[in-house]
């Protein structure tokens, strides 16, 4: 089994996190439309790692004292791990 590491997203990200997307929503988000969610200042966007595939990803809103999940997926190959 492939150690998972997690980290912030980036813009580099964006490619894979919007194929990630594909594979996991019958309506995903457009990448720009994600990319645009993600950049916010008060968003924090966060990416899953196997090696180095990015394999789920989680976005929450900080507003005030509170944070509101705005997405999470994971790979259908590595849900239940």
């Amino acid at each position: 089994m492939t150690d998972i590491h997690v980290r912030r997203m980036t813009p580099d990200d964006a490619d894979a996190v919007s194929v990630l997307e594909k594979r996991c929503f019958s309506v995903p988000w457009s990448r720009a439309s994600f990319w645009e969610e993600a950049s916010q200042k008060d968003a924090c966007y966060l990416v899953a790692l196997a090696g180095e595939e990015i394999i789920g990803y989680a976005g929450v809103w900080i507003l005030g004292t509170e944070g509101h999940i705005s997405n999470v997926a994971v790979d259908p190959a590595h849900r239940g791990q």
